[in-house]
């Protein structure tokens, strides 16, 4: 030859492992901020439940209601990593957690509204009352569903599912404890 191709590469015995390709260089996707203001919101969000949980002293059954709905909020509304395999089952933990939810803020409320007199009480005035308070339930449970999903689409940017539900759980059970605690030393502590 003239010298201009380089020369053939050696002979490779039949035995002998395959060339590996070269390694691409893999990168990382670009990690989001954690959304600390919604998770703020969501734990104050929770410390009102707590104090709406602990102030009329319902039974306990009420807490663990709330407390089973939390975990399954947070998976429920944590976005899947493949939506087509897990969608109708995220649907299904979030309104599941979304009917404990209620159910634990409208038993909860309407012990605090049973410190009336009935006796002077209208009938239409009683059903009034209840209704604002299941309205309030249903209104709270839904703004706390909103910004826990806003708060797990914003921290699954970062692609991980199992550690987006995990934080948003452990905000919203401290931020429970937290309204639990000052609501039961508002009960103990009377001024």
């Amino acid at each position: 030859m003239n010298g201009s191709s380089p020369p053939p590469p050696p002979p490779r015995p039949p035995f002998a492992k395959p060339p590996k390709p070269p390694r691409s260089v893999r990168r990382r996707p670009a990690q989001l901020p954690t959304p600390w203001a919604q998770l703020a919101l969501l734990c104050f969000l929770y410390v009102g439940i707590g104090l709406v949980l602990a102030l009329p002293e319902p039974p306990a059954w009420v807490w663990l209601s709330v407390a089973i709905a939390i975990p399954l909020l947070a998976l429920g509304l944590t976005p899947a990593l493949h939506p087509v395999k897990k969608k109708h089952r995220t649907g299904g933990l979030a309104y599941l957690g979304g009917l404990f939810l209620v159910v634990g803020l409208s038993v909860a409320l309407n012990y605090l509204g049973s410190e009336q007199n009935f006796d002077t009480l209208g009938f239409s005035a009683a059903v009034l009352g209840l209704g604002v308070l299941i309205l309030g339930s249903v209104l709270l449970a839904g703004v706390t569903a909103f910004v826990t999903a806003q708060a797990c689409a914003r921290l699954m940017a970062s692609g991980q599912y199992w550690r987006s539900a995990m934080i948003v759980v452990v905000t919203c059970l401290t931020g429970l404890c937290m309204g639990g605690l000052a609501g039961l030393s508002l009960v103990v502590l009377p001024a």
